[in-house]
């Protein structure tokens, strides 16, 4: 009967591995922010060199003032600080914000948090692009949330780290980051069974 080929390939759906060696998405020991360092940036340098996707998440993170964040990747030369195209605005289309240094967030109010995601996709051997949402909080106030999108072309050398800064001299005053990647070994996609791997998780 019909019903038993659908009944099969819902079997086989939701079996099926996520990659001959088992992978899945890795999440990174997450930084929690501790404001009396006063970092003007937080970074993340083990990420493999077969990273395809690799996702930035903030929990309530926020800054000491108006600076926007900025997101960048890196090689063992350093952080790349060019050949990005790169814009963030309020969910209304207002309030732009551009940047060919990084891929940008927008932030502009000290008193105001940021939840939300990055997702940055490896579009080439040398050329990665790059969404995200983000909440602007408190949310018992009602402030809306922010998007990003960008691309980032002409990468010379292995992307194996990343840092999200402040655009100017702003410190990170509250909130937690995490970072997370999936890599070619992962195979498959989250509706068909990947797994996530935690690292250490403890704060840093």
């Amino acid at each position: 009967p019909p019903y038993y080929a659908l009944c099969y390939i819902i079997k086989h759906t939701a079996t099926s591995g996520s990659g001959s060696s088992g992978g899945g998405i890795t999440l990174l020991p997450a930084q929690t922010i501790n404001s009396a360092a006063q970092a003007t940036s937080v970074e993340f340098t083990d990420i493999p060199a077969d990273a395809l996707e690799i996702t930035v998440i903030f929990e309530g993170v926020s800054l000491s003032g108006t600076n926007n964040f900025e997101i960048q990747l890196g090689t063992a030369s350093g952080y790349i600080v060019s050949n990005y195209d790169s814009m963030s605005q309020d969910e209304s289309g207002a309030n732009e914000s551009t940047s060919i240094s990084s891929f940008i967030l927008r932030f502009d109010h000290a008193n105001r948090i940021r939840t939300g995601s990055m997702l940055i996709k490896k579009a080439s051997s040398t050329s990665y692009v790059q969404t995200g949402q983000f909440l602007a909080g408190p949310s018992a106030t009602v402030l809306g949330g922010s998007q990003t999108y960008g691309s980032l072309s002409s990468v010379s050398g292995t992307v194996n780290k990343l840092r999200i800064k402040s655009s100017g001299t702003d410190y990170f005053d509250a909130g937690l980051i995490s970072v997370s990647y999936k890599t070619a070994s992962s195979g498959g996609s989250a509706a068909a069974g990947d797994k996530i791997s935690e690292g250490n998780t403890e704060a840093e």
